[in-house]
């Protein structure tokens, strides 16, 4: 007998399709913790507003107005990542400062869609802001 010593079209197979099933897998967990990623990047910047919107209401006679045309809000917008779905005019963060005495700016997240990460001049911080409420017009997270 003449017995060669080579796979079968059939073991080849198996094999692609197991290959296939399990980067599948971990393609469906990677994209996760993506999304958690770039929420993560969410939370740090929009944290950062926080001490840096004392300092400008300090330093501008005891208003807000114009604190989210600062350096610092747009310097922390452009370092986080655009959603393309969120409701904001730059499509990333709402902000308003539009009352002398207050500021709040939210974001849609990415792991939970229907919800936004939002802070405020009182330095109140939650990531249950309904996404129908991040908008430019608000005021406070609540």
């Amino acid at each position: 007998m003449n017995h060669s010593k080579a796979f079968t079209i059939i073991e080849l197979i198996i094999v692609i399709l197991i290959i296939a099933v399990l980067s599948g897998i971990v393609l469906v967990n990677v994209s996760g913790y993506i999304k958690k990623g770039k929420d993560s990047s969410i939370y740090g910047g929009l944290s950062t507003l926080i001490p840096a919107g004392e300092v400008f209401y300090t330093g501008s006679s005891n208003s807000f107005v114009g604190f989210c045309a600062s350096s610092v809000v747009v310097n922390a917008i452009s370092q986080m990542p655009s959603n393309p779905n969120a409701n904001c005019s730059n499509k990333t963060v709402c902000c308003n400062d539009a009352t002398a005495g207050v500021w709040a700016a939210c974001v849609k997240e990415f792991v939970s869609p229907t919800l936004a990460y939002c802070v405020d001049s009182r330095g109140v911080e939650i990531n249950t802001l309904p996404i129908a409420s991040c908008i430019n017009t608000l005021t406070k997270c609540n």
